[in-house]
């Protein structure tokens, strides 16, 4: 039973762009006092992901994007500098509000064809304080992809994978009183 829903989504994902997905695929949750915690400078941390290529421009995206959301964000390079050997973030004297994840589970070839990827994933906007605020799931998505070595399309479908998560980021709560 599980390998055919996943099949009914794979087949399903192929044939909507990430703006017709049906909104029942996806599981997005926002802490019901969202505005009260008032998230404004986000650490956009690591993306864990299998590919280097991946976790760069996936974590670049996502980072240019949050200022579309109104949210100020904290250097890439400051945030790198307070990351441990284990890759564990360490804020330190860092002033903050939250951070952002992005974990990729799954990006590969399909099987059988080098034209498509799977992708999914989640993301997560966490409060310094460890309350869990956004979370949006990513299920089994398709990314037509011409070449495995053409960057321009592997880039398209990393950036597919940016928007689809910062469409559903709720914006930065506006300041008291506006």
């Amino acid at each position: 039973m599980r390998r055919l829903l996943f099949v009914v989504l794979v087949l399903a994902a192929c044939k909507t762009s990430p703006d017709e997905l049906p909104e029942g695929l996806v599981i997005t949750n926002t802490h019901p006092e969202f505005d009260k915690f008032r998230p404004t400078v986000i650490a956009v941390l690591p993306v864990e992901a299998s590919s280097l290529k991946l976790r760069e421009q996936l974590r670049e995206e996502m980072y240019r994007g949050i200022f579309e959301k109104k949210y100020s964000a904290i250097k890439l390079q400051s945030v790198d500098a307070r990351l441990d050997s284990s890759g564990n973030f360490d804020p330190g004297d860092l002033v903050f509000d939250a951070t952002l994840t992005v974990t990729m589970e799954t990006w590969k070839p399909m099987a059988g064809t080098a034209a498509q990827y799977q992708a999914r994933g989640i993301a997560r906007m966490t409060h310094k304080s460890g309350e869990l605020l956004w979370e949006c799931s990513m299920p089994d998505r398709a990314f037509k992809v011409e070449s495995r070595a053409a960057d321009t399309e592997v880039n398209m479908a990393i950036s597919e994978i940016a928007k689809f998560f910062l469409q559903r980021l709720p914006p930065s709560p506006p300041p008291p009183g506006e």
